[in-house]
């Protein structure tokens, strides 16, 4: 007979527990529809301009979420050279999209925060 007894104490849960399964940390980003949607919509206002997508050098969860972006582009009908990593002081963190010198978009994805 296997009697496991788990106690457990969380304070500022930012997991679950499932199964006896205590997850801690911070979720890795995925791209929800709503996101899609919007990245989608910026991306149709520069239709045709060079599109470029960079994540934060050495961080292995903001370059898998810039490879997301990536591809969700590409399957859309973009063309997106790849995924180019950066360090930046300040280091990069969050989610931005803007507008580069020479009229491309860049989504730059850096450190979770």
């Amino acid at each position: 007979m296997n009697d496991n007894t788990f106690n457990v104490n969380s304070y500022n849960q930012q997991g679950g527990i499932t199964a006896g399964q205590v997850n801690i940390g911070k979720v890795k980003r995925r791209i929800s529809p709503a996101f899609a949607a919007q990245t989608l919509d910026f991306a149709h206002k520069y239709q045709g301009r060079k599109i470029r997508v960079i994540s934060a050098m050495g961080d292995a969860e903001s370059f898998n979420f810039a490879t997301q972006i990536k591809s969700l582009l590409e399957f859309n009908g973009y063309k997106v050279d790849g995924v180019d990593q950066v360090m930046t002081v300040p280091p990069l963190t969050g989610e931005h999209i803007g507008e580069t010198q020479d009229g491309g978009i860049e989504f730059r994805i850096g450190s979770q925060v």
